[in-house]
C-alpha cells in the first residue's frame, strides 16, 4: 500500500478494498483481474498500481487486513465452562459472528484456503497456518485437549465448515442460518469421544 492510497478518503479506500475483496473472492488470486477491478471501480488501471505496486501487494494487504480483523474479533473469546463441546460451540459462534460482521473477510479467507498448495501461495500458507495455530491453541490448551484429539476435532470442524460454506454466498442471510449452523456442528461434536 502506498502513500497515494493513504491520501485518498477513507470512504474511497473502503470502496477499493471492498471491490478488491470481491474480485479475489469471485475469481481467486490467479484469475483476479486488475482490469476488471478498475472497471468495477470506474477508475483507470494505473490508479490501482498507484495504490498498490502489484496484484500481489494488493492481495497481501487484503490478507493482512482480514487477519487483523479476525484476531481482534477472536480475542474476545473467554473460556468459562471447561466443557469441550460447549466451549467449541462458543468459539464457533464467535467465529460465525465474524462472518456476520465481516462477510467479505470471511469469504476471502474461505477462497484463500482453496489456493493453499499452489506454488505462488507458499509464503502466505506459512503465515495462515501459524495464525491458525495461535488462535486454536489457546482454545485447546484451556480445554486440556490432547494433540491427537486436537487433530481429530479440527478435521471434524473443518469438514463440517467446508460442507456448510459450500452452500452459502455473499448474499446469504447469515443471521438466519446461524442456528442451523450451530445445531449441525453440535451434532458432529457430540459424536467425538472426548476422553
Amino acid at each position: 500500500m502506498s502513500q497515494t492510497f493513504m491520501n485518498i478518503s477513507i470512504e474511497k479506500q473502503k470502496l477499493v478494498i471492498d471491490a478488491a475483496m470481491e474480485e479475489f473472492i469471485l475469481h481467486g488470486y490467479e484469475n483476479a483481474s486488475t482490469n476488471r477491478l478498475a472497471k468495477t471501480l470506474g477508475i483507470a488501471k494505473g490508479s490501482i498500481f498507484k495504490y498498490f505496486s502489484s496484484k500481489e501487494h494488493l492481495f497481501t494487504h487484503l490478507l493482512e487486513l482480514s487477519l487483523s480483523a479476525l484476531k481482534t474479533h477472536m480475542n474476545s473469546y473467554n473460556p468459562e465452562s471447561g466443557n469441550p463441546v460447549k466451549e467449541l460451540l462458543k468459539y464457533a459462534e464467535l467465529e460465525y459472528d465474524f462472518l456476520i460482521d465481516h462477510p467479505k473477510y470471511y469469504h476471502f479467507f474461505y477462497r484463500v484456503q482453496s489456493e493453499m498448495g499452489k506454488e505462488w501461495f507458499k509464503p502466505y500458507e506459512k503465515l495462515l497456518i501459524e495464525e491458525s495455530i495461535l488462535l486454536s491453541n489457546a482454545l485447546y490448551e484451556e480445554l486440556n485437549v490432547s494433540f491427537k484429539l486436537r487433530d481429530h476435532v479440527s478435521l471434524v470442524i473443518d469438514a463440517y465448515n467446508q460442507r456448510f460454506m459450500a452452500n452459502v454466498t455473499l448474499e446469504t442471510d447469515y443471521p438466519k442460518v446461524k442456528k442451523e449452523y450451530l445445531i449441525g456442528l453440535e451434532e458432529h461434536l457430540d459424536l467425538i469421544k472426548w476422553r
